[in-house]
């Protein structure tokens, strides 16, 4: 049912192999020992093809010359948040708004939110205060629907605060 191969190097260690397995003529099998100790599947290889092979990602991941997959993971997020500021922060507020939101409510949501912040702009809604796009945070009114782009209200950021201590305190009393 098998046969075994021979390292082609020392003769004395080998490899079992199907008797069906084709194998081309220029077959070398070389052992591990017979290799040399800084010689590597990895050699010439850049990180993208590295990844994408499963075996050499599987030889890289035991030699640790790959980042850990939560580093990789990391990175990837940091990447798309940095690509999707906008979106990001939408996101942001839905969350801290109690939103669970799915791709669908997600893009009719961006759609309408566009569009009344080409209307509003970036200027303080409360103080009149020039934002940078970057920087505008945005308040939505407590009594609001918060898939409602009409509830939020671009501020700055010492207008935000202060409406958020308004809320807190309200809540208190």
């Amino acid at each position: 049912m098998t046969r075994k191969v021979y390292c082609s190097t020392c003769g004395a260690n080998f490899i079992a192999l199907l008797d069906d397995a084709h194998l081309s003529a220029d077959f070398r099998f070389t052992c591990r020992q017979c290799c040399s100790p800084d010689g590597s599947m990895l050699e010439g290889m850049t990180n993208a093809a590295i990844l994408e092979s499963t075996l050499a990602r599987r030889v890289a991941g035991e030699r640790r010359l790959l980042p850990k997959r939560m580093d990789r993971t990391a990175e990837r997020i940091q990447k798309w948040r940095t690509a999707n500021q906008p979106w990001t922060r939408i996101y942001k507020m839905l969350r801290r708004a109690g939103v669970q939101i799915t791709k669908a409510t997600a893009a009719a949501f961006m759609e309408k939110w566009t569009v009344r912040i080409g209307t509003i702009g970036s200027a303080c809604s409360f103080c009149g205060r020039k934002c940078e796009p970057d920087t505008v945070q945005f308040w939505r009114d407590p009594a609001g629907d918060p898939l409602e782009p009409e509830a939020y209200w671009p501020a700055c950021a010492r207008c935000a605060a202060r409406k958020r201590a308004e809320v807190r305190w309200k809540k208190a009393a």
